[in-house]
């Protein structure tokens, strides 16, 4: 939604940073016991449950990405997985930018540097 997104900017970008401020406080190890709490409560899960999901969204090549950031590498292998075996597009993948800007979370990104 390009046109919600430009319209919206300085919001979106709000949202973004707040987002990646919380991935950084949820990737704090200082604040497991915190995390694992919130997870417990909010999801209304039991305790073990809640640790193991903490576990899952620490484990690098699944959880959580450092700074929210986009896995661009991925994305590119997900379009060609696409093409290849759904055929769609020809058999050829677009380029990742007809989808995504990532202009949003550069400039979010500057937000926080600016904190």
């Amino acid at each position: 939604m390009r046109g919600w997104a430009r319209a919206n900017a300085p919001l979106l970008e709000r949202y973004i940073a707040a987002y990646i401020e919380s991935v950084r406080m949820t990737m704090d190890p200082e604040n497991r016991a915190r995390v694992i709490s919130l997870i417990a409560t909010r999801l209304n899960q039991d305790r073990k449950v809640a640790e193991r999901t903490y576990q899952a969204l620490m484990e690098p090549r699944f959880g959580l990405a450092p700074d929210a950031k986009f896995d661009m590498e991925g994305f590119r292998a997900v379009l060609a997985l696409r093409a290849e075996i759904e055929g769609q597009w020809g058999g050829k993948p677009p380029a990742p930018d007809k989808y995504i800007d990532l202009g949003y979370y550069e400039r979010a990104m500057k937000l926080l540097e600016r904190r």
